[in-house]
């Protein structure tokens, strides 16, 4: 099945219920994709790398890493986290995510990869030969802008990427970005089958 014939979840962001985002800015997450990230269950997040310059991690990384801490308090602290990227990414989201008081037992890292499809295959890999058997894996990042639009789905890319090399879990791919006016988006498998559907939220 291709992408093209598959639909995202678009959340929806009514003001009125939110759940506050731990920082390092002041967003939060949508109630209702919080809501739907718990039905999915997932017992690990894979948390995609974005671009670190002189040991400083840029925006798309610090927003990908305050949707994960959110999430991981959503989900009562039980998930693990993978984090994926190579060029010092992991370890600066290592660094960021210890300092907000997740013990390191919780994370695994990913430090070789240097493309998306790069995070899909060594952390799969990871996954796989993990002492842990992991049944619902959920991806996190944020849409790419470009001229203030945006300009790559790349829940969507990355859901496509992780699927070619997925095993026997459910996966799920989430992206919430800083810009008020970026609906967040979630990407959701039904099941373990080898063939992804999206479905519109309810």
């Amino acid at each position: 099945m291709t992408a093209r014939t598959l639909r995202p979840v678009v959340a929806p962001t009514p003001a009125p219920a939110r759940v506050a985002i731990v920082a390092p800015e002041a967003e939060s997450l949508d109630a209702a994709l919080v809501a739907r990230v718990r039905d999915v269950h997932p017992d690990v997040l894979v948390v995609l790398g974005a671009r670190v310059r002189n040991g400083l991690p840029g925006h798309h990384l610090l927003q990908r890493v305050a949707t994960a801490f959110a999430l991981f308090r959503a989900l009562g602290d039980r998930p693990s986290l993978l984090l994926t990227g190579g060029r010092g990414e992991a370890l600066a989201m290592r660094d960021l995510l210890v300092a907000r008081g997740v013990p390191e037992s919780k994370l695994l890292l990913e430090t070789r990869s240097g493309s998306t499809v790069q995070n899909a295959q060594f952390s799969t890999a990871m996954l796989a030969h993990a002492s842990q058997r992991f049944r619902s894996v959920l991806i996190v990042t944020t849409a790419v802008l470009r001229g203030g639009r945006v300009a790559d789905d790349h829940a969507q890319r990355a859901f496509n990427d992780f699927s070619r090399f997925r095993r026997s879990y459910r996966l799920s791919s989430v992206s919430v970005n800083a810009e008020p006016w970026i609906a967040p988006r979630i990407y959701v498998s039904p099941d373990r089958s080898a063939h992804a559907r999206w479905r519109a939220s309810r």
